[in-house]
C-alpha cells in the first residue's frame, strides 16, 4: 500500500484576493474565463501537491526551512513561500503576464 501523497496547505495573503478578483473581473465572459478559472485552480492544485517542483526558488526566508519561489502557468504568474517543514504555502502574488491571450 503506498501512502497518501503529502498536501500542503495553501493561504494566500489579503492582496492576492483582490488581484485574483481583478484578474477574472477584468477577463472577458464564456471562453477565456472559463480558462482562466480553470489554470487558476491548477495553480493551487500545484501549490498543494508539490510546490517546489511547480515554482522556481527564489531566495530563502529568514524563517527556517522557508523558500520564496516563482511559479508560472501560462499566462498566470504566481510568487509564493513554501515552509516544507509546516507543510504551508502562502500565495504572496498572482498576476497575468501582459500579452498574453486565454484561448
Amino acid at each position: 500500500m503506498t501512502p497518501d501523497p503529502v498536501r500542503f496547505t495553501v493561504t494566500r495573503l489579503p492582496a492576492v484576493d483582490r488581484q485574483i478578483e481583478d484578474l477574472v473581473s477584468t477577463t472577458p465572459r464564456g471562453s477565456q474565463r472559463k480558462n482562466l478559472l480553470a489554470i487558476l485552480r491548477t495553480v493551487v492544485d500545484r501549490l498543494q501537491t508539490d510546490p517546489l517542483r511547480f515554482g522556481d526558488p527564489i531566495y530563502r526566508t529568514k524563517k527556517d526551512a522557508g523558500k520564496v519561489c516563482h511559479g508560472y502557468l501560462a499566462p498566470v504568474s504566481v510568487h509564493f513561500v513554501v515552509y516544507e517543514t509546516e507543510q504551508v504555502v502562502c500565495m504572496l502574488k498572482v498576476r497575468k503576464r501582459p500579452g498574453r491571450l486565454l484561448g
